[in-house]
Formats: C-alpha cells, sequence, structure tokens
C-alpha cells in the first residue's frame, strides 16, 4: 500500500505481489474494499482518491485498510 499527495488530491494504491502464493488466490478483493471507501479497482490492485485537504481522511483510510488487509477477512 501506498499513498501519495498533491495539492489537488491524495491517492492510496492496494495491491498483491503478482509473484506471491496469496496472489493465485487472493482472499480478499481488493477492489471490493477499495469501493467502501470511495474507490475502486480488481481483484488483486485498486486504490481510493481523496481531495489534496483531506490528510486525516487518507491517514484514517489507510489505516482502516491496513486493519482489514491483515486481518485476514
Amino acid at each position: 500500500m501506498t499513498g501519495t499527495r498533491s495539492a489537488s488530491s491524495i491517492k492510496i494504491t492496494v495491491g498483491v505481489n503478482p509473484w506471491t502464493k496469496a496472489a493465485r488466490r487472493p482472499s480478499i478483493d481488493i477492489g471490493a474494499l477499495c469501493a467502501r471507501y470511495g474507490g475502486g479497482g480488481h481483484a488483486v490492485v485498486g486504490g481510493v482518491t481523496l481531495r489534496g485537504d483531506e490528510l486525516e481522511r487518507a491517514r484514517t483510510t489507510m489505516t482502516q485498510l491496513v486493519a482489514e488487509l491483515t486481518s485476514g477477512r
């Protein structure tokens, strides 16, 4: 996961390493996960874009995404 910030937007990207066994059988649909936070994507890669002034929301979103990804839901 990574987050980048410019004056106009904050972009959070999430992906699965395609060379791991987990990528062959992902337990979490990353696109669907990101969609719950206003973004979207595909089974192994997705993202969320926020306004540049939403830093606290971006931090909260990243914390929640990490929690969901590490819980193995």
